[in-house]
Formats: C-alpha cells, sequence, structure tokens
C-alpha cells in the first residue's frame, strides 16, 4: 500500500491512513515525491525545536495532507 500510494496508483482516505499503521509510510512517500518544496517542508520539520516524535508526526501529517487531498508534485 505504501508504494502504491507513493507512486500515486491509490488515493487512500485520511480514515484508511489512520486505520492501517504502515510502517515508514511517511518517509517513503516524501523521499518519492522529491519536489524542492517537499524538500524545504522536511528540513524545516527537522530541523524544529521538538521532540523526534512530534517530528515524526509532523512528516506523517504532511505525506497524509498530499495524499488524501490529492495534491499533485509540481512539475
Amino acid at each position: 500500500m505504501t508504494l502504491m500510494t507513493t507512486f500515486r496508483a491509490i488515493h487512500p482516505s485520511l480514515r484508511a491512513l489512520r486505520a492501517n499503521m504502515l510502517p515508514n509510510f511517511a518517509e517513503v512517500f516524501l523521499t518519492g515525491q522529491g519536489t524542492a518544496e517537499i524538500d524545504a517542508a522536511l528540513r524545516a520539520i527537522e530541523s524544529s525545536p521538538y521532540s523526534g516524535l512530534s517530528r515524526r508526526r509532523a512528516r506523517h501529517d504532511l505525506a497524509a495532507a498530499l495524499v488524501t487531498q490529492k495534491m499533485r508534485r509540481a512539475t
């Protein structure tokens, strides 16, 4: 499911993402998108003063927003 989502073959709902704990979903999805905007957002998340758990949740929320709202990569 993670790879199918990364390749934009499927667009799960937020409910489906929350119901299915996908290991490393955010890391795989966000790395697969490879845009300057996403890379900048990830740098901002990583440089934040918050805990590792909060940064991991922020990465997951970013990935979930991109997937569930069907936001496409900039070309």
